[in-house]
């Protein structure tokens, strides 16, 4: 028999069907034996499957055309060639053990969510870990080195105040270029867990809290990230409004909790690593000495003859991958792109929100398809083509599935590049992206 049932069940019963024929389900369904029975005989073809069927679809799951996992080293699970990664000079990173860590020039950095790609950014802060230089101004805190730091090494700084509310370290006459600048800092609490970012004489005035304690930011332009053995890193986005463009940053080190700027004599807190870039959020740490330092864009592309073809009406394709954390920028962020001269396929966010979309560009025409799916909250993105139809799904949903207007979504050739976190080594992702599949069939979620 085809159904079996559990010992001394009778009518009435609720059930486990564990198995049909050959064909073993992927979960347990609960149902009334009388339910299963009729069920069955009234629509017995709906659960049969040949074992042809199913070999074909386990063999389409099985069989991508590139399998790049991108956990802790470029190398294919699946896939023809090779990976090649670019940069052009050191980096750091946090590690899955939220270590911080340097990467040498053309070394690829993984981080807990996969491969770290960012674009180019500057340190404007320099001495960014010499607290007691006269390069930074110092309102009556004692500043002892050679304490435990993030990278593991005995580089942090101690600072204790000395005098009733004053506790600031601060970069004065700073110029800034452009509206969006982000002030970053690691802290470790000593015998206080508050500090402050704030901008003075700009024409943007702002001042965050954070608390290290319920490791949060007082305000939504605060930011807290936590690494290990007791480090966060702070950082505060200012935008200013191009007035007054010189100004001073203070850090408020070892405040008391919940003001901006009172500290008792004796508070303490361990910090490292201070930095200020041209941008709306704090990119991976950029040590810094005499002068200010620019990292390098990660650039990451891949053979493609890892990528199905785009250029027939009956073309049958389908790319997933897993999100990782990343900043939202104000241009275009790319999680891949598949380019060949004025052409090109592409998955990206929208400049002004943080909705996914993907675009196609052919000699027939182009299509921009956005989606309703958040960048911020989707984890698995799936784009499945299939004969005139494209179907994008977050997390396993359909979200959206619309017909292709021009017939195929890309014109390509041998030359074509395919990259991980940008195109043509613009337009960054600067967050993490891994798992990168791509098949020669149209899978669903």
């Amino acid at each position: 028999t085809d159904v079996v049932l559990i010992s001394g069940a009778t009518a009435g019963d609720i059930i486990d069907v564990v198995a049909y024929g050959a064909f073993v389900l992927a979960d347990h369904y609960t149902k009334a034996e009388q339910d299963i029975i009729d069920g069955l005989q009234d629509d017995e073809l709906a659960l049969k499957v040949s074992n042809a069927d199913l070999a074909g679809a386990i063999g389409n799951i099985n069989s991508p055309l590139l399998d790049l996992p991108l956990n802790n080293s470029l190398a294919m699970k699946q896939g023809v060639g090779s990976v090649t990664f670019s940069r052009a000079t050191t980096a750091t990173y946090d590690d899955r053990y939220g270590v911080l860590q340097y990467s040498a020039i053309d070394e690829p950095r993984f981080e807990k969510e996969g491969l770290l790609i960012e674009g180019a950014s500057t340190n404007l802060f320099t001495y960014s870990n010499a607290f007691d230089h006269t390069n930074w101004g110092n309102a009556s805190n004692t500043l002892v080195s050679g304490h435990s730091a993030p990278d593991g090494t005995t580089t942090a700084t101690l600072a204790t105040t000395t005098s009733l509310n004053s506790c600031a370290i601060f970069k004065a006459n700073v110029t800034v270029v452009g509206n969006s600048h982000t002030v970053s800092i690691f802290a470790k609490a000593g015998t206080s867990s508050s500090l402050t970012i704030r901008s003075v004489n700009f024409d943007t005035l702002l001042a965050v809290q954070f608390n290290l304690a319920t490791k949060t930011a007082s305000n939504a332009a605060g930011k807290i990230d936590e690494l290990v053995n007791g480090w966060f890193r702070c950082s505060t986005t200012f935008t200013f409004t191009g007035t007054d463009l010189v100004g001073d940053f203070y850090l408020y080190i070892a405040t008391d909790a919940g003001t901006n700027y009172s500290s008792t004599v004796g508070n303490s807190m361990y910090i490292f690593g201070a930095q200020l870039e041209a941008l709306p959020f704090a990119t991976s740490y950029i040590p810094t000495t005499t002068t200010a330092v620019t990292r390098a864009a990660d650039v990451c592309s891949i053979s493609n003859e890892n990528v199905p073809n785009l250029s027939s009406v009956d073309s049958e394709a389908t790319f997933i991958f897993d999100i990782g954390s990343f900043n939202i920028s104000s241009n275009f962020q790319h999680f891949f792109s598949l380019r060949d001269g004025g052409y090109k396929f592409v998955c990206y966010i929208n400049p002004s929100s943080d909705i996914i979309r993907v675009y196609g560009d052919s000699a027939l025409g182009f299509q921009d398809i956005a989606t309703t799916i958040s960048s911020s909250t989707a984890k698995r993105i799936s784009i499945s083509i299939n004969s005139g139809v494209i179907s994008i799904y977050a997390d396993g949903v359909l979200d959206t599935s619309v017909a292709i207007t021009h017939g195929y979504m890309a014109q390509l050739s041998s030359t074509s590049i395919f990259e991980i976190g940008s195109m043509l080594g613009t337009l960054p992702l600067y967050g993490n992206v891994k798992n990168l599949r791509t098949f020669d069939k149209a899978l669903t979620a």
